[in-house]
């Protein structure tokens, strides 16, 4: 019997009803896999976007744009630890060499990693440092 068998059933017999305990982490897991998705997504948009103003009309969006960056910045501080802020700021600012070929993440041990989409970010967060706050 499992652990959270035996607590279940003497809760069960101590309260006199009668309950499930659901187990909600891969649920939890892919609507934060989602979550995740979508907002580096939209911040992967948001650069291409102020890149390609700048290129094509030679706009400096920078004094507009600066002080909602760094508000994004901030609100990531509140959700993520620093060294998955640092992978996603890298994966939205350096994971594309300036010909658009992506370039490999290295790891402390010197190991390369190459994310294509945000979702295989989210898979090597999640195992790299169990987490993704």
């Amino acid at each position: 019997m499992e652990p959270i068998d035996a607590i279940t059933q003497a809760l069960q017999r101590m309260l006199n009803v009668k309950f499930d305990i659901e187990d909600i982490h891969d649920d939890y897991l892919d609507e934060e896999k989602k979550l995740f998705t979508k907002m580096v997504n939209h911040l992967e948009k948001l650069t291409e976007h102020e890149h390609k103003i700048f290129e094509a009309y030679k706009i400096d969006l920078s004094t507009i744009t600066d002080p909602y960056w760094d508000m994004i910045e901030e609100c990531l501080g509140f959700s993520l630890s620093t060294e998955v802020q640092e992978l996603v700021w890298w994966y939205i600012h350096d994971r594309k060499n300036a010909a658009g070929e992506i370039v490999a993440w290295e790891d402390e041990d010197g190991t390369e990693y190459k994310f294509s989409t945000p979702a295989d970010l989210y898979e090597y967060i999640l195992h790299k440092f169990e987490n993704i706050g």
